[in-house]
């Protein structure tokens, strides 16, 4: 996940973007990331308010 941006908060234990994609990037990245974990056999949790403008 690193290799692709994403850093992981140990805190929260969650993976996030850097605040400084644009958000139709991070659109991008959170659905290609959100179905590769789904067909992998992963739960995957993604909160809507994340990405409105």
């Amino acid at each position: 996940m690193k290799r692709h941006g994403w850093r992981h908060d140990p805190t929260l234990d969650i993976y996030t973007l850097p605040s400084t994609i644009d958000r139709s990037e991070a659109l991008g990245k959170v659905a290609n990331a959100t179905l590769s974990m789904h067909r992998s056999g992963l739960q995957v949790a993604v909160h809507p308010a994340s990405f409105r403008p």
